[in-house]
């Protein structure tokens, strides 16, 4: 699954293990216990603080920014660590829209995020295994080998043909 969330400040969204029983209730998924949902998200605009339970201070986010939760995480994304954050299903799409609007009509921000489900027995490995937040700040990410290995090729490419000249 996938959502875009557009919101202006002020504004503050919080995922719960009672929020994610209320969204599968009114969802016509296929039935999975909430405690089988990892969530992820990337910054596309603006700025955000991000609040995991267990983590004890916000973390703040800008564009480019991914973060992924583990399975089972309580959360909240704001525009201000100080902003009151309501529970995401009170902010639901309207019309079955993949994009949720919210917030005061201040500063934009725009969150690409999603959900995925594990089976009971991996969840049970996944949680032993990884930590409750994994974060990849946009300024911190490395070009991937095979990034490396495409930028490597075009200059030897462009060597040859400057040689050729």
């Amino acid at each position: 699954m996938h959502a875009r969330l557009e919101v202006t400040a002020p504004w503050g969204l919080m995922r719960g293990a009672e929020d994610a029983n209320e969204a599968a209730a009114h969802s016509s998924a296929p039935r999975n216990l909430p405690s089988q949902f990892a969530h992820f998200g990337m910054v596309s605009r603006g700025n955000c603080w991000l609040s995991v339970k267990g983590i004890p201070d916000p973390i703040p986010l800008t564009g480019g920014d991914c973060f992924l939760l583990a399975p089972a995480s309580t959360y909240a994304l704001r525009d201000n660590p100080r902003t009151r954050a309501r529970s995401f299903c009170e902010a639901a799409p309207k019309n079955r829209s993949n994009v949720i609007h919210y917030g005061g009509g201040g500063v934009p921000t725009t969150v690409i995020s999603g959900w995925f489900s594990f089976g009971q027995m991996s969840v049970k490995r996944l949680k032993r295994l990884l930590p409750e937040l994994i974060l990849v700040k946009a300024d911190q990410a490395k070009p991937s080998h095979s990034t490396q290995l495409c930028s490597c090729s075009h200059r030897k490419w462009q060597n040859q043909r400057l040689a050729r000249k």
